[in-house]
């Protein structure tokens, strides 16, 4: 009975590992991309510069405005629905 809890759990942290590490790898590709889109060409001129800027502020300026300052402890967050705990969980990498 101990063998097959053990070689249950070791197959549950295995196929978790992989989906994490898909996960990450997913984010890696997404941010790699998303680099050389914007900051290894030329800037895209002032406005659309300045157009950019403002969109960070304001989703930076509403999250912080729903969610308080971040990142927070794991345990103190209140999941409210399933669109802000992913966006909690997002913005928890960010720091002010």
């Amino acid at each position: 009975m101990f063998k097959f809890k053990s070689l249950y759990l070791f197959g549950y942290g295995l196929i978790l590992s992989a989906i994490v590490g898909i996960l990450l790898g997913l984010f890696y590709s997404l941010q790699s991309t998303l680099i050389d889109l914007f900051w290894q060409k030329a800037t895209f001129g002032g406005l659309l510069d300045a157009i950019m800027l403002v969109m960070v502020g304001l989703v930076i300026i509403i999250s912080r405005h729903y969610f308080g300052p971040l990142p927070q402890n794991l345990g103190s967050l209140r999941l409210i629905s399933n669109k802000r705990a992913l966006l909690i969980i997002a913005m928890s990498f960010y720091k002010c």
